[in-house]
């Protein structure tokens, strides 16, 4: 009758009344396939998701698993699902992954006492892993990419780096830089090879003074890395984040989007538009240059997406600057190391590490949330961390 008067979502109260009727006579097939009817209709009711995920809890906690990140995928902010979620990883012995959970919780402002205790006790027991292995193209195709590097703009930029980079202004090096070389630091030098031969990118790397942002980073015409001296100072997973963000975006010759400022996001993004739909189909001025000194390659990707609508450069720049920062964290596996190193980068001037907490998702992304606790990070920290012949 509900469903006759108002609809399918006029029927939902009801049926979430019949699931929990089920539940409690212990009717569990027919409760999930309640709650299952319940999130067809609305697939965005995160309660009904975690009650469902704790009924598969019983005896499949994997499946339960997926429906707690499906809620995640939705809503990065919902505290229950982490504290379910990484009880399920628990329980099945993934120590790692319960462990990412509750510093994504901490990490965003949520964790309670409790909550920090449990942290502690499974890192105290946690095997940490070193990277053995680099990481190969179509690994870091497949896992570590955003969707902006696979989108038209981001296809058509990566075909034509070089020459788009070349009307980004070349970031500020600082005063007196020096080669790392001859800086004397041995763990920065060492981390820097590290990371290099982790993400199969050289580039020269630079000790300065005034850097502005506390780091710069390009990939053409030469690749290079200027830090600023103070970081010298920080932790080895804050560099080994540093590092990895920019030996990404240097392999991916992206790095000059680092450091644009708000008029350079809409001249770039005006470029791209132009080169990928121009106004009236002619193109001119310095987008016709490229186009017209274009080679085969090029010019099989601006044919695929010719003409592509609704392009949204300023997602998509966002986008690409979410890639470095994932590449970053892989590098660090330090979610904390990695929101501190982000806060010094974006200019905020935060008193200690505890200054991070609750700003997890405003300073990393709800992407660089998702991310590390996806199957994707898991992935990619199995093929770094697996033996060597």
């Amino acid at each position: 009758a509900a469903m006759a008067h108002g609809g399918p979502a006029a029927a939902v109260p009801l049926q979430r009344g019949l699931a929990r009727i089920l539940l409690a006579s212990g009717d569990r097939p027919a409760a999930i396939e309640a709650y299952r009817g319940i999130l067809n209709v609305e697939p965005d009711s995160a309660s009904d998701r975690v009650a469902l995920a704790e009924i598969y809890a019983v005896d499949d906690p994997q499946r339960a698993i997926s429906e707690l990140r499906k809620v995640l995928e939705r809503d990065i902010h919902h505290a229950p699902a982490y504290r379910l979620l990484a009880s399920f990883y628990n329980r099945l012995g993934d120590i790692d992954r319960a462990s990412r959970v509750l510093t994504a919780l901490d990490l965003l402002g949520f964790a309670e006492e409790a909550d920090r205790v449990t942290s502690q006790r499974l890192r105290a027991v946690r095997q940490h892993s070193p990277y053995r292995r680099t990481l190969p193209p179509e690994h870091r195709a497949r896992y570590l990419l955003t969707t902006a590097a696979r989108e038209p703009m981001g296809e058509v930029f990566a075909a034509f780096a070089e020459e788009l980079s070349s009307v980004v202004p070349l970031p500020s090096l600082g005063t007196n830089m020096m080669p790392l070389q001859a800086v004397g630091d041995q763990r920065l030098l060492d981390l820097a090879a590290q990371i290099g031969a982790m993400y199969q990118t050289e580039a020269e790397v630079f000790v300065s003074e005034k850097v502005p942002g506390f780091a710069a980073v390009t990939a053409f015409p030469r690749r290079l890395i200027v830090i600023d001296r103070v970081l010298l100072r920080e932790s080895e997973a804050a560099l080994r984040f540093l590092l990895g963000y920019a030996h990404e975006a240097i392999r991916g010759g992206y790095a000059a989007l680092l450091q644009l400022g708000a008029r350079q996001r809409r001249e770039l993004g005006m470029l791209l538009r132009t080169m990928i739909s121009p106004d009236g189909g002619e193109l001119n001025g310095f987008a016709g240059d490229l186009v017209n000194a274009a080679n085969e390659e090029q010019i099989h990707v601006l044919e695929q997406h010719a003409g592509t609508r609704d392009l949204d450069p300023g997602g998509w720049v966002d986008g690409m600057l979410a890639l470095a920062k994932r590449a970053g964290l892989l590098a660090a596996d330090d979610f904390a190391a990695a929101i501190w190193m982000v806060a010094r980068l974006s200019g905020e001037n935060l008193p200690s590490h505890d200054a991070t907490v609750a700003l997890g998702s405003v300073l990393g992304g709800p992407d660089l949330v998702r991310f590390y606790l996806s199957d994707d990070y898991q992935q990619l920290r199995d093929i770094l961390t697996a033996p060597v012949p």
